[in-house]
């Protein structure tokens, strides 16, 4: 008879240790060469709005504003209400965390406005924009999509109501201004909506000058119109 092979059992366990260690090298090898998937991350701006109906301590509502005792109930005004706002009583005009006063945009119904106020002389006392035409607001600190231009301070978007096809009128006044809007139907499916303002500080100046003489002579005017149409597409 033959003798039979063998093997030691120490160098056994040695070989079976090795190919355990080849195998994990290889999964580690094939782990390495896929791309490690991150969950996504969401940055977001500060942000304060305008609204309707309040949902978040971020917002204030359109009705709460126009019930505010704001000169001219000015729609500029309720944004000092906001955190990171610097104003004054005397300006409708505001800055952004440090930013400069021109570098904050103004947007109405997706169109930039430029310089926005009345009363320039004084510092822009108040804005062209009337409240009562305002459906929804929103103030935007920083970070903002491309689509709002390219002021570095902050964004200030605001979007008008869509007019009521009833046919409504309106006259009011107010400390400075006297108002007139019109809204209603127009053909088939449409709608209009019509106001005008007229500041009447320089009629009240000139009134106080026939009583009592004033050393200085100005007389303030400033008027501001806004038209809207919505057809059906």
């Amino acid at each position: 008879m033959k003798p039979r092979s063998s093997c030691p059992v120490g160098k056994r366990y040695h070989v079976a240790a090795l190919a355990c260690v080849a195998l994990t090298v290889c999964r580690y090898a094939r782990a390495a060469d896929q791309p490690t998937v991150l969950e996504p991350v969401v940055v977001t701006p500060s942000a304060y709005s305008l609204v309707e109906r309040v949902s978040s301590p971020a917002e204030v509502s359109v009705r709460d504003a126009e019930n505010l005792p704001l000169i001219d109930n000015d729609v500029m005004r309720t944004v000092h209400l906001f955190p990171g706002v610097v104003a004054n009583d005397f300006s409708a005009r505001f800055q952004l965390r440090g930013s400069e006063k021109d570098e904050v945009a103004v947007r109405l119904d997706g169109i930039e406005l430029l310089d926005p106020f009345h009363l320039q002389d004084f510092g822009g006392a108040l804005s062209s924009i009337d409240l009562s035409l305002v459906r929804d607001g929103r103030l935007y600190m920083g970070g903002f999509a491309p689509r709002y231009g390219d002021s570095t301070g902050g964004v200030f978007d605001l979007q008008t109501h869509s007019p009521n096809r009833q046919g409504i009128t309106r006259l009011s006044f107010d400390i400075v201004n006297l108002q007139a809007q019109r809204e209603g139907a127009l053909g088939g499916d449409g709608s209009y909506l019509l106001s005008a303002r007229r500041g009447y500080v320089d009629w009240l100046l000139a009134l106080i000058d026939r009583i009592s003489p004033l050393e200085e002579k100005f007389r303030p005017r400033f008027f501001d119109t806004f038209g809207k149409v919505e057809l059906p597409l």
